[in-house]
């Protein structure tokens, strides 16, 4: 199947223009006569300082960003903005307003609560998140550090029409899906952020618009990485960025100016969803999933009704060359691809050889890679954790009966239930590991490294998911002083 036979509608890594690619290819080995690639260079070396200040010029022209505005080129994707938000918004108010309108804004608002309290100011769930709640519905808090929301929701085809009046409370939003595909008043906002690959660059790159009078408030336990004031204060340049991504981003700029901009954007991407809602909603077969007024121009989500159905017409539009490659192993074929060969050879980038190695590589690196964490799981789990809840299931069982001997048979209650979970969990984290084992005792008599690697996805990978989920409520309900491995709380801010 050819580039010109495949149409990608994934949500991200998101479809970038071929001409772009094809400039990329140009310049991979050797970048305006420096003999090297973009990946190669140092990231403060005067060629690439070059590109990013390009780059950033470019984007404040796109989106008219303001000189009371930053904008940053940061790592982590755009989940650890769901941190990096409260960390340094958060402040002496301690609490936020959250709309929950999709699934990335429910999980913003879940990390969210580990910083303070978090008052959710709308919620659509109850309709299936198929709309956005009007002005009206928002319940704002007048003293919340901030208000949250994400302007496109890709699971469930709905966009914020309109920005919500918040009075002197800033706004944070998650604009990764439709960020330079309309124009946007940037004043109107303290933080913008979006990751990069629904509509930018490849992933690994997150563009952050921030409010520079709102930098400089961190809460004391932010880690100096997701301080945006240190990355104000060094330019986006406090640790290594991501030079590829940038580099790539300035390529899109420039193409993006040349189709007429946002306002180009916006154009075109409201005639192509006009023609396919006026398709869904005059089709017997299909409907879309989002409501009238709420519908996204960016995503059209839409159903037949019955899922057989649903799952019939994934399956006959991936073999027309509708495709949305989930994982490694799926997507590594493609590089063997007669055309994909042909233009590597072409342009004296790699041979059929030498590409074929790279696929053998890129497998055995990802079977590689899951082995040694499937390993490092099981000796984690066989010698550390269920010696260690055992042991603690015991001291639980222990002071149940000192309890009921002492105060009578209603106490003790608390330690029976939890040492009864905690023996359960044990069997069937035990199970589940054995299980573990036994994957990776057939994963290494598989003979090629396509196979190895389709059943390190398809089974490995599952069975550590499973393993992971018992291992995870035991730490739940077992003591600290028990536990043997520090918590996520402790590796990151050092706090108890």
């Amino acid at each position: 199947m050819t580039r010109s036979e495949t149409f990608n509608f994934s949500a991200g890594p998101s479809v970038l223009p071929e001409e772009v690619l094809r400039q990329a290819q140009a310049e991979l080995l050797n970048y305006h006569g420096t003999g090297m690639s973009v990946m190669e260079m140092s990231h403060r070396s005067q060629a690439f300082s070059d590109i990013f200040q390009d780059v950033k010029a470019r984007f404040r022209a796109a989106l008219s960003v303001p000189d009371t505005h930053e904008i940053l080129f940061l790592q982590g994707g755009g989940t650890a903005q769901f941190s990096m938000i409260p960390l340094n918004l958060m402040g002496e108010q301690g609490t936020a307003d959250y709309a929950v309108t999709g699934h990335f804004s429910g999980n913003a608002a879940k990390e969210a609560e580990k910083y303070g309290a978090v008052h959710i100011a709308a919620d659509t769930s109850t309709c299936g998140h198929t709309r956005i709640p009007q002005q009206s519905e928002l319940r704002l808090d007048a003293r919340a550090s901030y208000f949250y929301y994400c302007a496109n929701n890709t699971i469930y085809g709905t966009e914020w029409q309109y920005v919500p009046e918040t009075g002197r409370v800033p706004l944070a939003c998650d604009m990764s899906s439709d960020i330079l595909s309309r124009p946007v008043d940037v004043s109107k906002y303290g933080v913008i952020f979006a990751g990069a690959q629904k509509n930018m660059a490849p992933a690994g790159l997150t563009v952050a618009i921030v409010d520079r009078s709102l930098a400089g408030h961190e809460l004391p336990i932010t880690p100096v990485m997701y301080s945006y004031q240190r990355m104000i204060d060094k330019d986006s340049m406090y640790n290594t960025p991501p030079c590829w991504c940038i580099y790539i981003l300035g390529l899109v700029l420039a193409w993006l100016e040349r189709q007429g901009g946002v306002e180009g954007m916006q154009q075109l991407k409201h005639a192509r969803a006009a023609k396919v809602y006026d398709f869904l909603d005059n089709s017997a077969l299909f409907h879309p999933c989002a409501q009238p007024g709420s519908r996204s121009d960016m995503n059209v989500t839409f159903r037949t009704g019955d899922d057989a159905l649903d799952k019939e017409f994934i399956s006959g539009a991936a073999a027309r060359g509708l495709l949305n490659l989930k994982t490694t192993p799926a997507c590594a074929p493609y590089l063997m691809k007669e055309k994909n060969v042909r233009l590597f050879a072409d342009h004296k980038i790699y041979s059929e050889t030498e590409l074929h190695a790279r696929y053998e590589i890129l497998l055995e690196n990802y079977s590689k890679v899951l082995r040694i964490e499937a390993l490092t799981m099981l000796d984690m789990v066989q010698t550390d954790i269920l010696p260690a809840v055992s042991d603690y299931t015991a001291k639980l069982v222990r002071t149940a009966a000192e309890k009921k001997s002492l105060l009578g048979d209603a106490a003790g209650g608390y330690e029976y239930k939890t040492a009864a979970r905690l023996s359960a969990l044990t069997e069937t984290a035990s199970e589940d590991a054995a299980k573990l084992s036994d994957a990776l005792l057939q994963a290494g008599e598989l003979p090629s490294a396509q196979e190895a690697a389709d059943f390190y996805q398809a089974e490995v990978f599952k069975d550590m998911a499973e393993l992971r989920l018992a291992v995870d409520e035991m730490e739940t309900l077992t003591s600290r002083a028990c536990w043997p491995y520090p918590t996520y709380g402790e590796l990151l801010f050092s706090v108890r």
